[in-house]
């Protein structure tokens, strides 16, 4: 049988994607941080900015549904939740938490930013954040859910 260098192309590729699968979670997880860690910033750049526009509430719904959409996946998919435990369990928690959940003082100060004659302004995802934090945090190992009491930037989030 002859190899024709396509074959062997695709053999190896093959071959090489089945001896790195944590290398590509660990990557996917710290793509996820990156891009939550940037729309936290965002989002917490335009607490002081009242009243609130549209593009101050987009803002706000873009980062607190974005930690949704983890939770969610976490929530469904065993298989993904050992994987990002897997992964989780190989990185900084502290740093993790820092760059991906805003403190509870700031969440404080969007609430009441977003609350009017008591009416609620915003996305139901920012009343929801503790809740988020909580379901990351239950969707982890319980040796994870421990290094995550323990970072003072994690529990900072609650």
């Amino acid at each position: 049988m002859k190899s024709s260098p396509l074959y062997l192309a695709v053999a190896t590729l093959g071959f090489l994607s089945m001896g790195f699968p944590g290398c590509e979670e660990s990557q996917y997880i710290q793509n996820w941080v990156n891009k939550a860690s940037k729309l936290r910033e965002t989002m917490e750049d335009q607490i002081p900015s009242k009243p609130y526009q549209t593009a101050q509430h987009e803002t706000f719904k873009n980062y607190f549904a974005e930690l949704n959409q983890l939770a969610l996946a976490l929530q469904k998919d065993s298989r993904f939740r050992d994987r990002f435990s897997a992964a989780a369990s190989k990185s900084d928690m502290g740093a993790i938490c820092r760059k991906v959940f805003t403190p509870r003082s700031r969440w404080d100060q969007l609430m009441r930013n977003c609350t009017k004659n008591r009416f609620f302004l915003c996305a139901e995802e920012v009343r929801a954040y503790p809740d988020l934090v909580g379901g990351l945090r239950g969707a982890l190992k319980p040796s994870l859910q421990s290094r995550f009491d323990e970072a003072q930037d994690c529990k900072n989030a609650l």
